[in-house]
């Protein structure tokens, strides 16, 4: 299964968002960059059969700029993937999603995503230590891809949003 965990866009500034943190939205400019990222990714990538997006608002609206660009894919929300979601949560979601979808897109939040990254690259899922060895920080609107073969994982590529957004124009 080929993975791909993509880091919501830029979102309202947590310091002056008022509200739950779970409803801040993407910005205007987040908006823009991340279906630039989008379009970008989808020149490199021919598909994606399932979008997995963390319930958070940001999340949710990045998803949804993804599957404007990949109009085929499936799309779920997972509490699994919400902020502060482990290494676990996300086997958890693996085994619930099964082996039949060859591309999945995990929309979530740093650093779970880098940490879950991590453990799978390095095969060390021990809390204590788990980023400590490999850490590949994901920036706003980057992408990671792997190959996933049981509970660990080859890295594919490694995309930063501003090279996405050149691709995508």
């Amino acid at each position: 299964m080929r993975l791909f965990f993509i880091r919501h866009a830029a979102a309202a500034a947590r310091d002056t968002w008022t509200g739950d943190d779970s409803a801040r939205p993407l910005t205007k400019d987040g908006a823009k960059k991340m279906r630039q990222s989008a379009k970008g990714l989808k020149k490199l990538v021919k598909k994606i059969d399932l979008i997995i997006t963390s319930p958070a608002l940001r999340a949710v609206q990045t998803a949804e700029i993804l599957g404007d660009i990949f109009k085929k894919s499936k799309h779920i929300t997972s509490v699994k993937l919400e902020p502060g979601s482990s290494y676990l949560d996300f086997l958890k979601l693996m085994e619930e999603i099964g082996p039949d979808p060859e591309s999945v897109a995990l929309v979530g939040h740093e650093p779970d995503l880098s940490l879950i990254l991590s453990a799978l690259l390095t095969g060390d899922a021990d809390s204590q230590s788990i980023g400590l060895s490999m850490r590949a920080d994901l920036r706003k609107s980057g992408c990671a891809e792997v190959q996933l073969a049981g509970v660990r994982a080859t890295l594919i590529n490694f995309f930063s949003p501003s090279v996405l957004r050149k691709l995508g124009g």
